[in-house]
């Protein structure tokens, strides 16, 4: 295969690569929770603790195939449910995390479609903060 086909199947491959890898919040909320953690904390104190580890965590925020910028939103809803969402410049998804009361305590539930690098230092840092 020559060098001019090589390009070109690369160029028409990457975009649909990446497309593939394209979800969206409400796409993501959809799916079981692919690892629950319980805490005795309170939800707020346990979401906000999640969201500041995110936002400080510079090496946490790298998706794989991905080096730019994730933004981090924490959501509050009145039924002392919260969310932090990861996402991406124009609005793709990565990961989805539900807070909400369980008895005097919490639960977390950590949503996600895709495999990211780092995801294992996710799970160490929600562990932290349910502790």
């Amino acid at each position: 295969m020559n060098n001019q086909w090589t390009k070109y199947i690369v160029i028409v491959m990457v975009p649909f690569l990446l497309s593939a890898c394209a979800y969206s919040l409400s796409e993501i909320r959809e799916y079981e929770p692919y690892r629950t953690f319980t805490s005795t904390k309170p939800t707020k104190e346990v979401a906000k603790c999640i969201e500041m580890g995110i936002r400080e965590e510079k090496g946490m925020q790298q998706p794989i195939m991905y080096s730019g910028p994730v933004g981090v939103v924490l959501e509050e809803h009145s039924d002392q449910t919260y969310r932090v969402a990861l996402i991406i410049p124009g609005a793709t998804a990565i990961a989805d995390i539900l807070v909400k009361p369980s008895g005097s305590g919490s639960v977390i539930e950590y949503r996600r479609k895709g495999w990211y690098a780092k995801q294992a230092q996710w799970f160490e840092y929600i562990e932290k903060c349910a502790r």
